[in-house]
């Protein structure tokens, strides 16, 4: 990250993260819509695991070949930071990385008006009723076992050169679905503040509203998924120094 603007790695960003929102908003969608016959619990996971999978894979590949970082993540975005003490981009990178998700959002929507199946969202894509501190826990708990190994292995990669950057998604692909499909078992959590902001959008287009304490829920849970990646990174940026 070491000047201001780039075209190339913004827009890389942009895209790998609109593909990765979108894949996360179609796998939702597609694992509880009866129209897609899953509805026992094996069949869901399954379903989910590939497509979860599958979105990270396609999103971080497609900004890497289109001249991005293949972060497609906030918070990882400030563990690498944190790690080359360099933050002149993160500021716009992370708003590129947002507009994706939103760019996602509008594409799930026109999505499933054209598909017709509009009417459905609001059974699959409701609020949660856990509180703002549970969702915070699992953001603490979820990215403390995704971010700090990609702290490792990214200072793997940069410094002892031993990963190259397709093994570091495979791994990180891999181990961010079982951080998914094990932590489900607790509550919500995304895990990304991107994917956080693509699936408010739907759920309130859904809804058509969102109380305070739902809008507080949301915005602690992105908030804390950002904060987990800054500390990541603080560890990391400390690890290299020992």
């Amino acid at each position: 990250m070491e000047t201001f603007w780039s075209t190339k790695i913004f827009f890389g960003e942009f895209i790998g993260s609109f593909i990765l929102a979108l894949g996360i908003l179609l796998v939702n969608f597609a694992s509880k819509a009866k129209s897609f016959k899953l509805e026992s619990p094996l069949n869901q996971k399954i379903f989910i695991a590939i497509g979860v999978f599958a979105s990270i894979m396609i999103g971080a590949m497609t900004a890497k070949g289109l001249g991005g970082h293949g972060q497609i993540n906030p918070g990882i975005t400030l563990i690498v930071a944190t790690i080359e003490k360099e933050f002149q981009q993160v500021p716009l990178l992370i708003c590129f990385q947002l507009l994706g998700g939103i760019f996602s959002y509008i594409i799930m929507q026109l999505i499933l008006y054209s598909s017709g199946r509009l009417h459905e969202s609001k059974k699959i894509y409701n609020w949660s009723n856990q509180s703002g501190i549970k969702t915070s826990g699992i953001e603490i708990l979820g990215n403390a076992f995704w971010f700090l190994p990609i702290a490792a292995m990214y200072i793997g990669l940069t410094k002892t050169k031993e990963l190259d950057f397709f093994q570091l998604i495979m791994i990180a692909s891999l181990a961010k679905t079982l951080l998914i499909l094990s932590i489900s078992e607790l509550g919500v959590g995304n895990f990304n503040p991107m994917v956080w902001l693509a699936t408010l959008l739907t759920t309130i287009t859904a809804q058509g509203k969102i109380t305070n304490k739902q809008l507080i829920n949301e915005l602690m849970g992105t908030t804390t998924s950002l904060l987990m990646g800054l500390a990541a990174g603080g560890i990391g940026l400390f690890a290299i120094t020992l």
